[in-house]
């Protein structure tokens, strides 16, 4: 391959992968938290956890930390780096929800992550968007693997797993939050066929 070849094999790799050459990148999303902090952070120290135990990701080899097959909890603040918590989502009366995890700040993306390895080797790093404090969409996933793969993880174990949040209805002093009804109670007709 000569250097012309070379160059403009380069430049359609760049494209397809969505480089703007000279465009402003386009603006993320940003999502709120959705319910307040301070009940939580007391519900926190309650229990006995600490915010020193959340597992900040710099490299790849950090989520050797976690055990294989589970899914954590992690939140990637706007202004800070990839969190995730120091316990499986699924720990009963777990205290480090994605507010805990993002100080309650604003987040690029938040939801799950589970990662599948072969002893230290990245087999697989799946993510989901399934936060009910946030709320984000599918879409916010893209920052989240952004920054895994900054942080050295291989592209090719990255994963996306699409699991939409029941999201927390945000009722302005209400703790704790409302919970949205299943949607088969809501859809229930009365036989005067008025809702």
């Amino acid at each position: 391959m000569n250097t012309r070849q070379a160059i403009t094999s380069i430049l359609l790799l760049g494209l397809a992968a969505g480089w703007t050459f000279g465009a402003s990148p386009a603006p993320r999303p940003v999502f709120d938290c959705r319910v307040p902090l301070a009940p939580l952070m007391a519900k926190l120290r309650t229990a006995g956890g600490d915010v020193a135990r959340i597992l900040y990701v710099g490299k790849a080899a950090d989520l050797t930390k976690l055990k294989t097959g589970a899914r954590y909890k992690f939140s990637l603040p706007i202004d800070g780096r990839f969190a995730i918590g120091p316990e499986p989502a699924d720990t009963s009366g777990s205290v480090y929800s994605h507010p805990i995890l993002s100080g309650g700040r604003p987040v690029l993306a938040a939801g799950g992550i589970r990662v599948d390895r072969d002893g230290r080797k990245l087999t697989k790093v799946t993510v989901d968007q399934d936060s009910q404090s946030y709320c984000p969409t599918a879409d916010c996933l893209q920052a989240a693997l952004e920054s895994l793969a900054a942080a050295g993880v291989p592209v090719e174990v990255l994963r996306v797993e699409n699991r939409p949040p029941e999201c927390v209805e945000n009722h302005p002093n209400t703790w704790p939050p409302i919970w949205p009804k299943p949607a088969a109670a809501a859809a229930t007709i009365p036989a005067t066929g008025v809702r």
